[in-house]
């Protein structure tokens, strides 16, 4: 007994559906790791004296690729400058670094300001 040409193409649509909705899953599962902000920071110290600050921050990268980023510390003022931009800032630091998948590394230096800050922010961003 052969099977009708119709009934063969039916047949055929729900193994095509779920090529296509384990293609859609695969898909959104490598967006979500690949947009996981992988880098942490596991640990930050500062010390101010004055206008000098002295940091040392641990970043860490958990993620499974090798991935790159940028560490910001701000310095936060007390009390905002009324010819400040922001009114928040007593200036910034930046520096790039990469880490393989599970590498660590200490980022540590001397910053000076202008003005002495309240507090030093540590920001990671790609």
């Amino acid at each position: 007994m052969q099977i009708p040409q119709s009934l063969r193409k039916i047949g055929r649509l729900p193994f095509y559906a779920i090529f296509l909705g384990t293609i859609a899953v695969l898909l959104c599962a490598r967006w979500l790791i690949i947009n996981n902000e992988p880098i942490v920071i596991e640990q930050a110290k500062y010390e101010c004296l004055k206008k000098q600050c002295l940091f040392e921050v641990k970043v860490t990268n958990t993620g499974v690729e090798n991935t790159s980023g940028k560490l910001i510390v701000i310095g936060d003022l007390s009390k905002p400058l009324l010819f400040a931009k922001t009114g928040t800032s007593a200036g910034a630091y930046e520096e790039e670094f990469e880490l393989l998948a599970g590498e660590s590394r200490v980022i540590s230096d001397t910053l000076i300001f202008k003005v002495t800050p309240a507090k030093l922010r540590f920001v990671v961003s790609k």
